[in-house]
């Protein structure tokens, strides 16, 4: 899992695949994450499923959850980083295995991909106000390393000044960019 500011992406390495603002895991299945951060940190909290834990920079951090109850539930960033953190949630999707593998195939059937160079402009600052799920049918191996690699020789996404002057003037230039 990777948060940026202020999106949430996640990779599910045994698929080959992404998912940006949603996750979807089968119950009675034991999930072990991997998290990072391109920019400040954030808070991975799912209160109904899994404690938070601090996603860093440059830097890995693990959790881990189980659940035998099919639900919908509601992720956030529990930690305040910045102007979007308002909008930076998801809704995590606990499902039966059948369900899963339909919601896997529908994923791996998107146009979209995801290498390095794709993910950089996926990480640039966005407010996700419209709370948007874009699925990635195919993402580049080592994509998670290599972005820690790169925050740790100082790669950072900056952050423009326009969109903490002016929101509501950002928001508008945002949406009128049709960004996927």
């Amino acid at each position: 899992m990777i948060a940026t500011d202020w999106q949430w992406l996640f990779i599910y390495p045994q698929y080959h695949m992404a998912v940006a603002n949603e996750l979807v895991l089968p119950i009675h299945t034991p999930v072990f994450f991997r998290l990072t951060s391109t920019a400040v940190t954030s808070g991975f909290f799912i209160p109904q499923l899994v404690g938070m834990i601090d996603v860093m920079p440059g830097m890995r951090t693990k959790n881990a959850l189980e659940s035998d109850h099919v639900g919908e539930y509601q992720g956030i960033a529990s930690d305040y980083a910045g102007a979007g953190t308002s909008w930076m949630t998801f809704k995590t999707k606990m499902v039966t295995q059948s369900d899963f593998q339909n919601w896997v195939a529908k994923v791996q059937a998107s146009p979209k991909t995801m290498d390095y160079a794709s993910f950089n402009r996926f990480a640039e600052p966005y407010i996700n106000v419209n709370h948007r799920v874009v699925y990635f049918s195919h993402v580049e191996d080592g994509i998670f390393n290599h972005l820690i690699m790169e925050v740790m020789d100082g790669k950072t996404w900056p952050l423009p000044p326009a969109m903490t002057e002016n929101m509501v003037a950002y928001l508008q230039k945002q949406a009128a960019e049709h960004r996927d």
